[in-house]
């Protein structure tokens, strides 16, 4: 029996913000549709998230606390069908690189696929945003990136989930709409995930917001 893993990669367009989102597509053995996959191969359909990263003008991560004017700790709130969700802040230095932390995501006993569970909005820190599978990599944390992270989302399903993104101290919010349709054809799974900033289409990728450098000062 063979067993595929599918990665999507959807480039992404730029705001004032760059919002990022990242997702792929499993699934196990059989779906509802009269296509499907075939009888000899269970494919594992990654689950859709979306990511934001924070940066300055000039690129800095200012989701680093190690970067002046940095705003990791700072007050912020995913709200969604009604419900407000505070970020949950981790300290960078104790968090797993590349490797979910397992109150974030968990595995299957039957399968290598991770599962799609929601787990609010959270923090997590990856190798790097374009393209590729970062989920078990070791590499150096000084090449990791901080995101923040909302979901997970069931890849094998059409999506449609409209939040709202609020940054208290900016007393600033964005309206974001993720959508993502899935289906079989010629027992290959097909997704496409993008993404609605503030009424702009933009391809599925990392959000990137350009922020201003918090004043810290007394």
């Amino acid at each position: 029996m063979k067993i595929n893993n599918l990665l999507s990669k959807f480039k992404t367009g730029f705001l004032a913000v760059i919002l990022a989102v990242t997702g792929s597509v499993a699934l196990s053995s059989c779906s509802d549709d009269d296509d499907g996959p075939a009888d000899d191969v269970i494919w594992d359909i990654y689950p859709i998230t979306l990511q934001i990263r924070l940066v300055d003008s000039e690129g800095n991560n200012l989701l680093d606390p190690k970067v002046p004017g940095n705003w990791y700790g700072t007050e912020m709130w995913m709200e969604n069908n009604g419900k407000r969700y505070e970020i949950k802040w981790v300290d960078p230095d104790n968090l797993p690189v590349n490797v979910p932390a397992p109150f974030f995501r968990s595995h299957s006993d039957n399968s290598r696929a991770i599962m799609a569970e929601f787990h609010g909005f959270y923090m997590n820190t990856l190798e790097y945003i374009y393209g590729g599978n970062p989920v078990g990599t070791e590499i150096s944390p000084d090449l990791a990136t901080t995101v923040l992270e909302w979901g997970n989302y069931d890849g094998t399903k059409n999506i449609h989930e409209y939040m709202t993104f609020g940054i208290k101290e900016l007393n600033q919010t964005y309206q974001i709409d993720l959508y993502h349709e899935f289906h079989w054809e010629n027992h290959q799974p097909k997704g496409t995930t993008w993404i609605k900033c503030d009424g702009v289409f933009h391809d599925y990728e990392p959000l990137v917001f350009v922020l201003p450098r918090r004043n810290t000062a007394e």
